[in-house]
């Protein structure tokens, strides 16, 4: 398995990541993963057969170590039904393949969302 890792300075007017239309401000890590789905199995001969059946498939993990939380409420509600979203997000990204911008149909995985500082007299979160 090949990692490959990519180091961006971002001089660019395009958005690192772009969720169903919202511009995420850029993250303080983001990778990639690209993935070749393969149908095999093994032959009376005992030798693997198999066909690729997709391949590129990029699953993207992005990180901030500080966002507001309206930047957080923003980015979670494109997957949240009851925030206005859907499972499937439209999202935009460079693809580290092509280096060229494309626009995938996704779904979101687990979210984990860290509290930079509260309020002490709401509990609630605070920039």
């Amino acid at each position: 398995m090949a990692n490959i890792y990519h180091k961006a300075v971002y001089f660019s007017s395009n958005p690192a990541l772009t969720i169903g239309g919202y511009e995420c401000p850029v993250p303080s890590e983001m990778s990639m993963t690209l993935a070749t789905f393969v149908d095999s199995g093994r032959n009376v001969k005992g030798k693997v057969v198999g066909k690729v059946v997709r391949q590129d498939v990029v699953s993207i993990s992005a990180k901030w170590r500080f966002l507001s939380p309206d930047a957080y409420g923003n980015i979670l509600d494109r997957f949240t039904t009851s925030g206005g979203g859907s499972f499937y997000q439209n999202v935009r990204f460079c693809h580290p393949r092509t280096n060229g911008w494309v626009t995938r149909k996704m779904y979101v995985a687990d979210r984990t969302v860290g509290v930079f500082k509260l309020s002490k007299s709401s509990g609630k979160p605070i920039v």
